[in-house]
């Protein structure tokens, strides 16, 4: 079947396979890989070592050089895609061509309206060969004064792999000013500036807007945050072509925080898994979920949430037309609002989930 890229609304068909995939568990294709060019820091483990054998993924040496993938995005330059077939057409359509017909269905009754149809979260995995620049995001606030009306980011980073002495930088040393820090930026020596975490794979920090961090290299992670592309650049390493924000980096960092971004999970036991709350603010709720057995949960028409599979396989199980979904190691689904009941059954040793909503 040849595919088309831009869905045709008028035609039955497909507005009512688009209402059927609205409803049910939305699962992308796996391949919205950034260019390198974007990423020249990225590595080859998105591909090769975490969605190995996932349909529709070429071969492992096939495979470019990925440093992002945007797993679940309604960004129209990095968008989700979803295959559909329509009697007899195979038709690919984005996430905001569904959001734009059915938002309600997806987000839910009470946040559709609330964030004007948008998904207002964004779920990444970002690969780290090299080290990334030191960067700060925006608040709110700033963003929408700033940035043509944006949002800013508060993000969540969950460790899927990392080399033996592998770190992140995130946090500002205590007591360092805004002086000291801009003078340390001029001269080359901000390593020194931030705090700099020792993780391994299961680690989770919280990186609140304000707050400077980098991803160094040797760190595999799943990035979890705010429906935004708004970051700024302080120090990129010498890299040559890529251009520095300073001047509104400096503005929103803030220098208060104190915030210790590593978190510490508490595991709460389940009949067949445990579960741990990893970061809960204003934006989103984010869980780490071990499965051994089964897990059963509703949607219950009120908010849709993320699912995100850091390792094993098993079946997402629900009560629409298709029923059953599989489920393998850096699989991503969006469960909408309308899906309701649903259960995750492992399979083998069992599976890790990251489950995401917004409270």
């Amino acid at each position: 079947m040849s595919t088309e890229t831009i869905p045709d609304h008028t035609d039955p068909a497909l507005t009512e396979a688009l209402r059927a995939l609205a409803r049910g568990p939305l699962k992308p294709r796996p391949d919205n890989f950034t260019p390198p060019q974007r990423t020249p820091w990225g590595g080859a483990r998105i591909g090769a070592a975490l969605k190995a054998g996932l349909p529709g993924l070429p071969s492992a040496d096939a495979l470019p050089i990925v440093g992002e993938s945007w797993e679940i995005s309604d960004d129209p330059t990095f968008p989700s895609l979803f295959p559909l077939d329509v009697r007899g057409r195979r038709v690919e359509v984005t996430l905001a061509d569904v959001l734009t017909e059915h938002a309600v269905d997806v987000l839910g009754p009470g946040l559709a309206p609330e964030v004007g149809g948008r998904l207002p979260l964004l779920v990444k995995l970002i690969d780290a060969e090299d080290d990334l620049s030191v960067q700060v995001h925006p608040p709110d606030g700033y963003a929408a004064g700033h940035e043509r009306g944006e949002w800013g980011k508060t993000e969540l980073w969950y460790v899927a792999a990392a080399e033996r002495g592998a770190a992140l930088l995130c946090g500002l040393r205590p007591g360092l000013g805004r002086e000291e820090l801009t003078r340390a930026l001029a001269e080359g020596r901000v390593d020194g500036c931030l705090r700099r975490i020792a993780v391994k794979p299961g680690d989770a920090l919280f990186v609140p807007a304000g707050m400077v961090h980098a991803v160094c290299a040797g760190v595999l992670l799943f990035e979890i945050e705010e429906n935004s592309d708004v970051t700024y650049r302080l120090f990129d390493w010498g890299r040559a072509g890529r251009p520095l924000h300073l001047a509104k980096a400096l503005e929103v960092v803030d220098f208060d925080l104190r915030l210790d971004p590593l978190v510490c999970a508490r595991w709460e036991e389940g009949d067949g898994f445990r579960a741990a709350p990893l970061a809960r603010c204003r934006h989103f709720a984010a869980t780490v979920c071990e499965v051994r057995g089964r897990i059963s949960s509703s949607c219950a028409g009120e908010r849709f949430r993320v699912l995100a599979v850091a390792s094993g396989r098993g079946l997402l199980r629900h009560g629409g037309p298709c029923g059953e979904v599989v489920l393998r190691g850096g699989d991503h689904l969006l469960l909408p609002a309308a899906l309701g009941d649903y259960t995750v059954e492992a399979e083998g040793a069992g599976m890790v989930l990251l489950q995401t909503e917004v409270p």
